[in-house]
């Protein structure tokens, strides 16, 4: 709020309960905008437990931009963390050839095996497929 606040003008309703309240633009504006920076605080917040506890990673530009473009998650993140096809399928307990159609899409993995594949790239497993 700034120096000129004023106490607002309560209107009652017909019980004689307050209903709403008038106040001046610029008091609306400072709550608008407080309120705001409250949700941004409380946003960082989560994203920085998110962070901490490996449900959300941080992607260089390149990678991301890669995803974002079009490119299968799966195989983009493979070469992030710098595996071939062969480890990847051997951390995940699965053959190399499946993990080759999972790559290009013609196939889609069981949830359990998402999840394997997501835990030897260290990713979130919605980051290999997100929802439609």
């Amino acid at each position: 709020m700034n120096d000129k606040t004023r106490s607002p003008q309560v209107i009652a309703g017909a019980n004689g309960a307050p209903e709403y309240a008038v106040l001046p633009w610029d008091d609306y504006q400072a709550l608008v905008e407080a309120a705001e920076d409250a949700g941004d605080r409380a946003a960082i917040r989560r994203t920085r437990a998110d962070l901490a506890a490996g449900r959300e990673i941080l992607l260089p530009a390149d990678v991301a931009d890669r995803i974002l473009d079009g490119e299968p998650p799966l195989r983009v993140l493979r070469a992030w963390r710098g595996l071939t096809q062969a480890e990847v399928a051997e951390a995940a307990g699965i053959k190399q050839g499946y993990l080759s159609e999972l790559e290009t899409g013609s196939k889609t993995p069981s949830l359990a095996v998402a999840r394997r594949l997501a835990g030897a790239l260290e990713v979130p497993a919605d980051l290999l497929w997100p929802e439609p």
